[in-house]
């Protein structure tokens, strides 16, 4: 499938799979404008999807995700650097994490743009 609202590379998916704007419209969450936590454990495909998860929930679906949690697996260089940066930029801080042996999990929380000033 290639649905432009999905961007997983084709060896991290499995079927079936939804996009982000059929799970929100599955749960009831299409007039809702924030998220406010979503939880994400993709087995590795996380650290080169991030940049597309945070255009498609705040550009194509006009929504704000508050609080992410996300289980981090084999944090690969320099894709993890890019991956933290790319959440500081969007605002988001790490408030817990927890070693699981080969992965990680983590908790970012999106703090209003002034909080770094």
């Amino acid at each position: 499938m290639n649905d432009p609202k999905y961007f997983l590379p084709k060896v991290y998916r499995t079927e079936p799979f939804q996009t982000f704007e059929e799970t929100f419209a599955e749960l009831g969450h299409t007039n809702r404008n924030w998220i406010d936590v979503l939880k994400i454990d993709c087995e590795g495909c996380e650290w080169d999807s991030l940049q597309y998860w945070l255009q498609d929930w705040e550009q194509n679906l006009g929504k704000g995700v508050r609080q992410i949690l996300i289980e981090l697996h084999n944090s690969p260089y320099p894709s993890s650097i890019e991956f933290f940066t790319l959440l500081k930029q969007n605002h988001y801080v790490i408030t817990h994490k927890e070693n699981t042996g080969s992965s990680a999990e983590y908790n970012f929380l999106k703090l209003h743009p002034n909080f770094f000033l």
